[in-house]
């Protein structure tokens, strides 16, 4: 008998096409659990470059859903500050966390709730989704 689908969410402020250690290990995740068949939704905010602007293709939009090899990933508008300056990376993280945390309550109810870093604002932003069961990924990159 096969095991269930299971509907999972990864909160995440880093991923492809970022080139970003963060974005790939957070790749690495939804596509192994995406070969065990799983729905894993993804919500991050718009790829952007060093110098804090969004990837060719991309905009700061407030919602905008994009199929990644049959992925789910929905992205949320974030400030985006360049790779300097500490409250403005600080605005950054937080920015993501109001916006992503709030298009995460509205997703479907998911039986597991993963969230990732480096930053701690993402566990934050995961605090108003359903209960669920939940996993945060702190790495220092």
């Amino acid at each position: 008998m096969a095991s269930p689908k299971l509907n999972i969410l990864f909160l995440t402020d880093n991923f492809p096409p970022e080139r970003n250690v963060p974005a790939m290990r957070t790749w690495e995740h939804v596509s192994l659990l995406g070969e065990g068949r799983h729905r894993s939704p993804s919500s991050p905010p718009p790829p952007t470059s060093l110098q804090g602007k969004p990837l060719a293709g991309y905009t700061n939009r407030w919602y905008m859903k994009e199929d990644m090899g049959g992925l789910t990933v929905i992205r949320v508008k974030s400030y985006i500050a360049a790779n300097e300056g500490f409250l403005k990376r600080i605005l950054d993280y937080v920015s993501f966390m109001v916006t992503g945390g709030i298009v995460a309550m509205f997703q479907k109810r998911p039986d597991i709730l993963i969230t990732t870093s480096p930053q701690f604002f993402c566990a934050v932003a995961g605090g108003g989704v359903a209960p669920a069961p939940a996993a945060v990924d702190f790495r220092a990159a």
